[in-house]
């Protein structure tokens, strides 16, 4: 009876989480060919950039270690060790504050630079645009890794639908103001267009930390979790190597985009 139950909750968590991709990739399209209608090619060049250094720092952030958190969450949660879980937490909440504090400063302060790197210096302002992005997403990636450790999808998948609903919202708008009312430039432009996409995660963390909140679990334990060392040991050799090898294709898309430039 417990493996069916298990079963069960994993394929309804399954179900969860691709219903709710299918629901991303839908709306992503009817965002992107507006995009591509209201910026020019010029425009859509610039937007295509500052998205693929984005997705860099993405992948960087994101590609293994949530996937890290999520299994020793479960590992954890499986023993009824609880007291490791919510520190597991606590120490990663604080690795990956740092890494999106330093991933996002870089994306910020470098945009030029970046922009550069790809031989079209106008995208710098869509670059700049999308900095705080991954700072949400850091923090983001490490809840989400926490709550489907727990076996809880729905978090996650409320959280991706809120975040392409408020891209196509604020993203669309905001684009064809910059470009039909203030007419102050196709990189101003592809910049209002990725605004989206900032304010999405902004309002996907605040999300994502409500629940969070409404929803701790304070039922005493009885385990000594392990030091937060060991447990920031454990995370980095199990997200590392996932990141590194998943950041490869990001480096090749980057790489490609320049040579074709």
């Amino acid at each position: 009876m417990a493996n069916n139950a298990k079963k069960q909750s994993f394929l309804s968590g399954a179900a969860t989480l691709a219903g709710a991709v299918a629901v991303v990739k839908l709306i992503g399209a009817v965002y992107r060919l507006p995009v591509n209608n209201i910026l020019s090619a010029e425009g859509k060049a610039y937007f295509q950039i500052a998205y693929n250094v984005y997705n860099f720092f993405l992948t960087v952030s994101t590609a293994g270690l949530p996937l890290a958190i999520s299994k020793l969450t479960s590992q954890a949660n499986a023993l009824g060790r609880r007291n490791e879980q919510r520190k597991l937490f606590r120490t990663a909440i604080w690795l990956f504050l740092a890494l999106g504090v330093v991933l996002t400063l870089l994306m910020f302060f470098g945009a030029d630079q970046l922009a550069a790197l790809n031989y079209q210096p106008m995208a710098a302002p869509a670059i700049r645009t999308l900095a705080p992005a991954v700072f949400c997403l850091c923090l983001l990636a490490c809840m989400r890794g926490y709550t489907q450790g727990q076996g809880n999808m729905i978090p996650t998948a409320v959280s991706q639908v809120l975040e392409v609903l408020l891209k196509l919202g604020v993203g669309l708008p905001t684009a064809l103001y910059v470009m039909k009312t203030l007419k102050i430039g196709v990189a101003y432009g592809a910049a209002g267009a990725i605004l989206g996409v900032t304010v999405s995660e902004v309002v996907a963390l605040c999300f994502m930390g409500l629940y969070l909140l409404r929803h701790r679990d304070n039922t005493p334990g009885t385990d000594a979790p392990p030091s937060s060392g060991t447990l920031m040991k454990q995370v980095l050799s199990i997200g590392i190597p996932i990141t590194l090898s998943n950041s490869a294709m990001s480096i090749i898309t980057l790489l490609d985009m320049q040579i074709v430039l």
